[in-house]
């Protein structure tokens, strides 16, 4: 029987890999005037899905139906929160908080995607399932941060948790001489079950590597928005998404480069273990510590479209990919963090398009 069920699980892996039945989503800092879409779709045949928070003071029930994407749009403020559901007002940040995070529950597997959907902003989290819960994770985030007027708006990074199990014990430390908006370097918080915290991080600061551990399963999403960027003028996006844990990482990455006409496209590396070689298409490109960021820009040429990275490292570490699909002079970014090559075994991979997107 054992047996069985093993064979069962393996095979499954190449179906369900991409999607999930239950995804949690911690909160996204909130600016003005700011909406934030939730967009589910399923390759499947219908499925029934509910989206709520703690307290399903925010409670809504879709039927999706294959193949056709749904959206549902969270722009009311709500009492007491200074933000909509899904988000969090900067005045609420470095303290537990209730009823912001949101949770996805479906009878069937289904993709999950977080937008917030803004004038000065276009960012995705993909929604990581089940597989976004641990104990143990590093923070990617924009790297390459140069002098320039900033947006008319609040820029910063953000690392944002959700706790699933009462009294979870949340440690988040950044990189040595970094300090959140509050002033600190390491935060600790006790979170009961579906509570979240949010600290915010100016964004001068490169706060890559950061760690996030936890006693129980939590998940974790990070990143920055407005951050000012080594070409173009201010305003530009470095993006963010959800974390896996550090156990699901891989050695072994490859990458499909953006448009970017200028070297704005370029990977974000994090070792999990000391003294890590990394390698690009077989070159070796040095050795670095646990949590000390390798920052790798491809060169600048939207007409090479397609050109491949291939990563390889000596230990498992965290591959993000920042890249932009735009060649204006406030070309707004995007932060991706890739799958490990042989992760799930898929030999499918479902897309959704969002829409007022021109790419994907």
């Amino acid at each position: 029987r054992s047996l069985l069920s093993l064979l069962f699980l393996l095979s499954s892996f190449g179906l369900l890999a991409q999607l999930d039945t239950a995804f949690y989503l911690p909160p996204i800092p909130e600016w003005l005037d700011q909406n934030q879409e939730i967009t589910l779709s399923t390759p499947f045949p219908d499925a029934e899905v509910v989206v709520f928070n703690s307290d399903s003071s925010y409670f809504q029930t879709v039927n999706l139906l294959q193949g056709i994407p749904q959206t549902l749009l969270l722009s009311t403020q709500v009492t007491n929160l200074w933000s909509t559901y899904g988000a969090i007002s900067l005045t609420k940040a470095h303290q537990p908080m209730t009823r912001t995070a949101l949770f996805v529950r479906s009878n069937r597997d289904i993709m999950v995607t977080q937008r917030i959907n803004h004038v000065y902003n276009q960012d995705l989290v993909t929604g990581k399932g089940t597989r976004a819960l641990g104990t143990a994770f590093l923070a990617g985030n924009q790297t390459k941060i140069v002098a320039a007027n900033p947006a008319p708006e609040p820029a910063m990074g953000f690392i944002s948790v959700v706790a699933t199990e009462p009294n979870t014990n949340v440690v988040i430390t950044l990189p040595p001489g970094v300090l959140n908006t509050a002033g600190a370097n390491q935060m600790t918080v006790v979170l009961q079950a579906w509570q979240s915290y949010t600290t915010t991080i100016a964004e001068n600061y490169q706060f890559a590597g950061a760690s996030i551990t936890a006693n129980k399963p939590i998940a974790v999403t990070t990143g920055g928005n407005h951050y000012k960027q080594n070409s173009g003028a201010p305003s530009q996006d470095g993006g963010f998404d959800q974390l896996v844990p550090e156990d699901l990482l891989g050695e072994e990455y490859m990458v499909a480069r953006g448009i970017a006409p200028t070297g704005l496209d370029y990977l974000v590396l994090i070792p999990t273990v000391d003294s890590t070689e990394i390698k690009i298409n077989g070159i070796v490109q040095g050795y670095w510590d646990r949590a000390v960021p390798a920052t790798l820009t491809f060169a600048g040429n939207q007409n090479n479209v397609g050109d491949l990275a291939h990563v390889e490292a000596s230990s498992p570490l965290y591959c993000f990919h920042v890249t932009t699909g735009s060649n204006q002079f406030q070309p707004e970014l995007g932060m991706s963090l890739v799958p490990p090559i042989g992760c799930t075994g898929s030999r499918a991979v479902y897309a959704t398009r969002m829409s007022g997107l021109n790419t994907h």
